[in-house]
């Protein structure tokens, strides 16, 4: 019958060999995942050029944007 240091001494032993294999395997499965996302990822647009303007905002009648911001107001100074 083993005494309970060498119990525990053997149950530390298993659990650090444990937590350094999880550790090894989370960093095995970070550096595969930043391998796979940098070979096979989308590639960022190199020419960005000027950006165009909103179509959907150009064609705003003024009175229409000023009757928005005005109920837009209303409602803030309510709250």
């Amino acid at each position: 019958m083993e005494t309970i240091t060498e119990s525990l001494t053997v149950a530390f032993g298993i659990m650090a060999m444990g937590m350094v294999m999880v550790f090894v395997f989370l960093g095995i499965l970070i550096a595969g995942v930043n391998f796979v996302a940098s070979r096979y990822g989308p590639k960022p647009a190199l020419d960005i050029g000027e950006p165009q303007p909103d179509s959907a905002h150009a064609n705003v009648d003024p009175k229409v944007l000023a009757a928005i911001t005005a109920a837009i107001h209303q409602y803030r100074t309510k709250a």
